[in-house]
């Protein structure tokens, strides 16, 4: 996990609401993938951020990466997840297969 410790410092020196949606939806889905518990700083920031771009959040493919980084890293933030459950339910039938499995295993 030296490199993720590495990464998340670095990518905190930028403050996260700085940062696009999608990179942030990008780099906590990566900490995910790779099995990352750290750096929990970083994943604290992202979810922030997040809350404070709502609008430009919700896209059909970020909703669930959304959801399935956060469950993977065991990150609940209620607010941010009833939120992104909210979009999700309303916008259900766009979603692929595999985009709903996600949100469903999620949960």
């Amino acid at each position: 996990a030296p490199l993720f410790q590495a990464v998340g410092a670095a990518a905190l020196s930028v403050a996260c609401h700085e940062w696009t949606p999608q990179a942030l939806v990008n780099t906590l889905w990566a900490f995910a993938a790779s099995s990352a518990r750290e750096p929990r700083a970083f994943v604290l920031s992202s979810a922030l951020a997040l809350q404070s771009a709502w609008d430009e959040v919700w896209t059909l493919k970020r909703i669930p990466n959304i959801a399935w980084a956060l469950a993977t890293l065991r990150h609940c933030d209620v607010e941010l997840l009833e939120a992104n459950s909210a979009v999700a339910m309303v916008r259900a039938p766009e979603f692929t297969l595999h985009s709903l499995a996600n949100l469903a295993w999620s949960r």
